[in-house]
């Protein structure tokens, strides 16, 4: 898991607000629904930087929130466990010099999951205030 950014000397310099926009920040901290299904495929390249045509990798479904959940509690700090996947790849092609992991885009049509929300218990509480009860 990467580690919390802090700025470098030249961001303390500049104005700089951490986003998706940085590619480290989107590559390191950019999480996946749970529970939904990514197809992911890679692209090599060769040392004149022509690209291969996307290879299937395969369809790999995210834990659901009772595996992994959302959030974590420790030391009075709310932490977030957002999912990631990280790809070994053991042997290249003969001519590759490089290589790409790509992502299929979700659309409406072929998402499983449309919607997820993070829920906590709920508590009544009463308060008794003159004989009556409030709540």
């Amino acid at each position: 898991m990467p580690e919390i950014l802090q700025p470098t000397e030249e961001q303390k310099n500049n104005p700089y607000i951490p986003n998706y926009a940085d590619p480290y920040i989107a590559a390191n901290y950019r999480g996946y629904q749970r529970d939904e299904v990514y197809r992911f495929g890679i692209i090599f390249y060769n040392d004149k930087s022509v690209a291969s045509p996307v290879l299937w990798i395969g369809d790999i479904r995210m834990p659901h929130a009772s595996q992994m959940p959302p959030f974590r509690y420790e030391n009075n700090t709310l932490i977030g466990n957002a999912l990631g996947v990280e790809f070994k790849v053991k042997k290249m092609p003969v001519g590759a010099v490089s290589y790409e992991i790509v992502r299929c885009d979700r659309t409406e049509r072929d998402r499983t999951v449309v919607m997820q929300t993070v829920g906590s218990y709920v508590y009544e509480y009463r308060i008794q205030e003159q004989d009556k009860y409030v709540g």
